[in-house]
């Protein structure tokens, strides 16, 4: 363990004490190893980010992937915390290391990490599989929106499942961005122009007509553009917080030209160059008070 690394570490010890505080029931299940792991893998960072939100309330995590977010939001303080994503497996401890983007054994099970962590709760499936009744203070979603082939349902299934007041987060990568096919190359340093299959996504080509018949493009992302999407959280919440975050260089900005900005007009380049949008929003006390507008779903 290096310097570094071990700094970071103890200063997230120190975060779970703050906001667990120093009771038996917090020393008891302070798992360092486990701590350590989420921190190595990446998974510390977003609750880390929502932890003024999320700190002493009930947590809803969709798109939740295999749990180590769940740890995260427990030394972010959480009074609970519920994952569910249709591809969970509750014996298998591989996930996605975010530091190197592979796929790894990271050590622990999810059905593991609620035997220690009795914060924690995940379902393998969606929101429609949780126990009728349960209800949250906050919703996240973490680079999940864009995979919702029917986010409009969705969404609204969210806010039923939010108690008043409660609140919807999440971060959306902009399927109109040079990176948005979620296919390879995902930075301007894999770009392998003797590949066939990232000529046809590379440079915004994903966003041919013809593309669309892509198996992944049909099936595992959803197209919804950045104004449908705030048009849709405008229906049933209150968005406080609306950040549009731009592509950098690695995702890239800079293979925007002008003959790709004409080729695929009418997208604007405030579309093509907008990488990701984060979002806060309330429940609506009264989500008639907003209609739909066309284009939504």
């Amino acid at each position: 363990m290096n310097q570094r690394f071990a700094r970071k570490l103890l200063r997230e010890f120190a975060r779970y004490f703050l906001n667990n505080g120093f009771g038996r029931d917090a020393r008891r299940q302070f798992t360092p190893k486990l701590i350590a792991k989420t921190l190595e893998f990446e998974y510390i960072r977003w609750p880390k980010r929502l932890q003024p939100h999320v700190r002493g309330r009930d947590v809803l995590d969709l798109g939740c992937g295999m749990g180590l977010h769940g740890v995260g939001f427990v030394v972010s303080g959480v009074r609970s915390y519920t994952g569910c994503d249709p591809i969970l497996d509750l014996d298998s401890d591989v996930v996605k290391n975010h530091a190197n983007a592979r796929r790894q054994q990271c050590g622990w099970t999810p059905r593991q990490m609620m035997a220690r962590l009795p914060q924690l709760r995940y379902f393998p499936g969606s929101v429609d599989d949780l126990p009728s009744g349960q209800t949250f203070g906050v919703a996240v979603l973490h680079n999940a929106t864009e995979h919702l082939i029917d986010i409009a349902r969705v969404f609204a299934a969210v806010r039923d499942r939010l108690k008043a007041g409660g609140l919807l987060i999440f971060n959306h990568h902009n399927f109109y961005a040079w990176n948005g096919h979620h296919m390879a190359p995902k930075s301007v340093s894999a770009i392998d122009t003797t590949d066939a299959q990232q000529r046809r996504v590379m440079d915004w080509a994903h966003l041919r007509p013809d593309a669309e018949l892509d198996s992944h493009l049909s099936t595992r992302v959803n197209r919804i553009t950045l104004d449908d999407l705030r048009s849709l959280t405008e229906r049933h919440f209150e968005i406080a917080e609306w950040h549009e975050q731009l592509s950098n260089d690695t995702e890239g900005r800079l293979r925007l030209t002008q003959e790709i900005l004409i080729a695929y007009a009418p997208r604007t380049r405030r579309e093509l160059e907008t990488q990701s949008v984060y979002c806060v929003a309330r429940k609506r006390a009264d989500e008639a008070a907003v209609p739909a507008r066309r284009g939504a779903d």
